[in-house]
């Protein structure tokens, strides 16, 4: 019985680990966010891949995700809020999968 429980309860927190770890993907390189930068829409990506997004010949600079104009076609984007709960997440990710660091 106690060994059922504990089966269960692990099988539970990958589940909500998995579910973190999807909140936390960046859509544009679909890894784990690297310092994560979020967008007026909402949305959030990995900074690097907001950089080479921005230099895309797309003359619009739309979210990947819900397509509104919300991408700086020039300057710098080091000034977007960094997310910290994002940020956060990840590190619990690392932290209860290590074979993820790196990622």
């Amino acid at each position: 019985m106690a060994e059922e429980v504990t089966q269960t309860t692990t099988i539970a927190s990958k589940i909500q680990l998995d579910d973190i770890k999807q909140t936390v993907t960046c859509g544009i390189c679909l890894q784990l966010f690297s310092d994560p930068r979020a967008l007026t829409c909402g949305h959030t990506y990995c900074l690097i891949c907001l950089q080479g997004f921005q230099k895309s010949s797309n003359k619009k600079k739309n979210c990947p995700v819900c397509r509104e104009n919300t991408i700086p076609t020039k300057g710098d984007l080091h000034s977007l809020p960094e997310n910290e709960l994002a940020r956060q997440l990840v590190i619990l990710v690392h932290t209860h999968e290590p074979e993820t660091k790196g990622k």
